[in-house]
């Protein structure tokens, strides 16, 4: 009679068992194949009218009979969405998938709307993957836990540009994995003799006070994607965060360390595999009217944050038509906050517009498809100087890591730097520039680079007459011809 209740007992067990992981692994969107047409699927919505249309396609599946196919024809962004949110709660883990073929120029977004317990949206395109013109069915899949603070998601695919995009097989599933932490503090405090740095933990953003002036320095959560799985301290002067970046996969530590006898915070990412994506993180400190961004381009540039005529801009770290020095600045003209780059390769930084004033923040770029090194950033705020205390401690930044080389130890290499200093740089396609170059030292100009190109004697003759040449160019790279068709674009490609 035991061994028949045990025999009993058992097979309750693994009904149960079998009941709650088929429960686990039950896929949540409804109809993700489209067989039954678009029952549980909400219209195709399209920025501009009259240029999106859905059908469901017979002839076109990846599994199945039939595949949804949206024809895009507008320039912004569309939105298919599935018909119901879902309740979800705080640290519960998800896997979303969905098969693409897409052709045209635009691309294909998969994504999850978060939102709070009052409905609100939290996130437009949380644990985002994106695809743009595929060969054949291509799979974007992304797992991710609940953050705190949502209480519904609302699974959706949707869209930019001109394409025609197939769809098929959409799921969500719940799948089992580690909890965020659910004792992380709502905020933590880092203070030194300069300034008092509190971290607030529901959004990943730093309030600063420095002490010297009461002036805040408050930054803003833009729509990383991150999630928080731990925070912690490190002693008196250092947090450190683990999180999950959804749309890469991949596990971050992000370091943040107040300096002893300094007003600066050094922060450092760190990371290991692949990453498909990019990652924007830290978030911007907000500015306020009448102070100005400080961007390193070109020659130098200052922005009024409410110039309403300025446009959003992403600049790379490492070349021309980016930043030619690796830090970016806010000012009024006397408090600032500073951030200097210190490894500005394979990073861009983003000038973007939060609550009608212009903010930036870093975007970190893979190292050969892989996050690679540890990515560093150290925030610096004065009490007096504004743009010219920027420049001052970027000088003392460079000589420290070996980049500053005055003009005098320049001159000591090469003695023709004495002709580079206040000279005037003349593009000019005049066929005879001697004697183009003689009527500008008539009028009273000495110094002379000459940029565009001239034949060897008359490179000569303007060299004699104390004139520097040389001219302007950008090396290109050498690439096969066969692979031109998988760049996303080209300037100039040379055979």
């Amino acid at each position: 009679m035991k061994r028949l209740l045990v025999i009993y007992s058992a097979v309750i067990l693994a009904s149960v068992l079998n009941f709650l992981y088929a429960q686990s692994n039950q896929n949540l969107i409804l109809n993700g194949g489209f067989e039954s047409g678009f029952d549980g699927w909400l219209p195709l919505w399209t920025r501009d009218p009259n240029v999106g249309e859905i059908l469901i396609d017979i002839t076109t599946s990846r599994t199945g009979e039939k595949s949804a196919k949206i024809i895009h024809k507008g320039e912004h962004d569309w939105s298919l969405n599935t018909a119901k949110r879902i309740p979800v709660n705080f640290g519960e883990w998800f896997e979303y998938s969905a098969w693409f073929k897409l052709t045209g120029q635009g691309e294909a977004i998969l994504c999850i709307t978060t939102y709070d317990s009052k409905g609100d949206p939290l996130d437009w395109t949380f644990a985002e993957k994106r695809t743009g013109e595929t060969i054949s069915w291509t799979n974007l899949t992304v797992r991710f836990p609940i953050p705190n603070e949502v209480a519904f998601i609302l699974p959706r695919v949707i869209g930019i540009g001109p394409a025609t995009v197939w769809v098929d097989d959409v799921s969500l599933r719940k799948v089992n994995t580690t909890k965020p932490g659910s004792n992380i503090p709502k905020s933590i405090v880092l203070e030194n003799n300069f300034i008092k740095a509190t971290f607030e933990t529901e959004h990943g953003t730093f309030n600063v006070v420095d002490k010297r002036n009461n002036h805040l320095w408050s930054q803003k959560s833009i729509s990383s994607g991150i999630v928080f799985l731990d925070i912690k301290t490190n002693g008196s002067n250092q947090l450190i965060l683990d999180m999950y970046h959804p749309q890469t996969s991949l596990e971050l530590e992000a370091g943040f360390t107040l300096a002893n006898d300094a007003p600066e915070i050094l922060m450092e990412l760190h990371s290991s595999g692949a990453m498909p994506e990019l990652i924007h993180f830290p978030h911007p400190f907000v500015t306020e009217k009448g102070t100005y961004l400080v961007v390193p381009m070109n020659e130098g540039i200052s922005y009024p944050v409410d110039d309403e005529s300025i446009k959003p801009i992403r600049l790379i770290g490492y070349g021309g038509h980016g930043i030619c020095m690796g830090f970016w600045g806010v000012t009024d003209g006397i408090a600032a906050q500073m951030t200097i780059i210190e490894t500005p390769d394979d990073m861009s930084i983003q000038i973007t517009r939060i609550d009608g004033t212009l903010a930036i923040y870093p975007i970190w770029e893979p190292q050969m498809g892989r996050f690679g090194y540890t990515r560093r950033l150290r925030y610096i705020f004065f009490n007096d100087g504004g743009h010219v205390a920027m420049c001052k401690k970027y000088r003392e930044y460079s000589k420290r890591i070996g980049l500053f080389k005055t003009l005098v130890e320049k001159q000591r290499e090469n003695p023709n730097v004495d002709l580079l200093i206040g000279a005037v740089n003349i593009w000019c396609w005049e066929k005879d520039a001697p004697a183009f170059v003689r009527q500008i030292k008539e009028a009273g100009i000495d110094k002379i680079l000459w940029s565009n190109a001239q034949s060897p004697e008359n490179i000569k003759k303007l060299n004699d007459m104390g004139v520097l040449t040389s001219r302007y160019d950008i090396y290109q790279d050498v690439m096969d011809p066969e692979n031109f068709k998988y760049l996303a674009s080209a300037h100039r490609l040379a055979y």
